[in-house]
């Protein structure tokens, strides 16, 4: 079976306000986009820093030592982060990111961005599937 989303070209795609997710559509993502607000990002990072990196402000990372580390992370492929990042890394040569993501969206993003380091971490471990709201 070839996937298409395999012939796209992630450097085609960069406009959005906040993000352009690239998924493709079948029964396991449309299950996982359930639980995509539900992912606990602060307990990877614990789990994958002896730092303690905050919240970033930049619009290329999501998290920040506010020295030289730079942390994305990635559930679903996301055109718009992709194209961010390439720019600070074209923009500062000497600077490193940090991409947390599953071993297949590195497999995909080692095209777009080859000079990042990846940290791969089964994330479906860290989701809160069950959650409660109450009115």
């Amino acid at each position: 079976m070839t996937h298409d989303i395999n012939r796209i070209k992630l450097g085609g795609f960069a406009f959005g306000k906040n993000q352009v997710l690239i998924v493709e559509d079948n029964e396991i993502n449309r299950e996982k986009l359930k639980y995509i607000r539900r992912i606990d990002w602060s307990r990877i990072i614990n789990n994958c820093y002896w730092i303690t990196p905050h919240l970033s402000e930049y619009n290329f990372c999501d998290y920040t030592d506010h020295r030289n580390k730079y942390i994305s992370t990635f559930y679903y492929l996301d055109a718009e982060k992709i194209n961010r990042i390439k720019q600070f890394l074209r923009e500062n040569k000497y600077k490193n990111a940090d991409i947390i993501c599953t071993a297949e969206i590195k497999e995909k993003l080692l095209k777009e961005i080859p000079n990042a380091h990846y940290i791969t971490v089964d994330i479906d471990k860290y989701i809160n599937k069950e959650q409660n709201i109450y009115d």
